[in-house]
């Protein structure tokens, strides 16, 4: 069996990342010293020409990894995926407004229990 391919870059963050060749067109980028790790078909020698181009060339992420998704863009970025993101900001719960009855997000209700449109029309 061939050796495995593997780099190591590192984010602006300091955030250092393993980049291994799983197969010709696909690449894991893993945290390292963590299981956290997002598999992008991609080449590893393309993703480190759009690493060199962040990193040295100073270019935008989104400009730079033109190969990547938004999804694995903020994974280079922060180290979060998008199952981090979706648990940090779940989707918004509507619940109908005790006053009005029209759906309402949740956090927009308030203590005294009126959604903001009831509470602004109120306090005109």
């Amino acid at each position: 069996m061939a050796d495995t391919i593997e780099f190591m870059r590192e984010n602006r963050l300091g955030m250092k990342y393993l980049i291994r060749e799983i197969s010709h067109k696909e690449t894991v980028i893993q945290i390292k010293g963590t299981e956290k790790a997002i598999l992008v078909k991609v080449p590893v020698p393309v993703v480190l020409a759009s690493w060199y181009k962040w990193q040295v060339l100073d270019l935008r992420i989104q400009e730079a990894f033109t190969c990547l998704n938004d999804d694995e863009r903020e994974f280079i970025l922060s180290g979060l995926t998008s199952q981090d993101w979706d648990k940090m900001f779940p989707e918004e719960v509507e619940v109908p407004c005790p006053k009005c009855k029209a759906p309402t997000p949740l956090i927009s209700i308030e203590a005294n229990g009126e959604c903001l449109h009831c509470h602004i029309k109120e306090h005109r």
